[in-house]
């Protein structure tokens, strides 16, 4: 972690300092005579994050929700032609999806239902050997 600290003081980078000192606060030194007084208080953190939408995310968590028993909830996915087309394969392989702002998947237990034909995931995920 790096303290950067501006405005004529001194940046210290933890990741190179040794801390020494006993209860809640020690002095870190980083080389050179720098130091700095680090106080350590305990804390708790409590809250939720909210992170960006993410296309690995919703199709990783589409696929698990499909195999899973009972029905899950896909909160803040992204909508988008790849993960359209994981929705359209899971849908082939027996899952029951429900999309909008959060999607529902009512999943297979483990129970893979036979396509009856190919899964055409339309040309997702191919790269390009050039």
């Amino acid at each position: 972690m790096d303290a950067g600290l501006h405005g004529g003081e001194v940046g210290l980078d933890f990741a190179e300092a040794r801390c020494y000192g006993s209860g809640d606060s020690c002095v870190a030194e980083a080389g050179e005579g720098d130091r700095v007084k680090l106080i350590v208080k305990p804390s708790q953190l409590k809250g939720e994050v909210l992170i960006p939408a993410s296309k690995s995310h919703t199709i990783r968590a589409l696929v698990v929700a499909t195999l899973a028993d009972g029905v899950s909830e896909i909160t803040n996915p992204l909508d988008s032609l790849d993960t359209r087309a994981a929705v359209d394969a899971c849908r082939a392989l027996g899952g029951r999806i429900t999309t909008g702002d959060a999607w529902q998947v009512e999943g297979v237990g483990g129970k893979v239902a036979p396509p009856a034909d190919v899964i055409d995931v339309k040309t997702r995920g191919r790269r390009s050997t050039s």
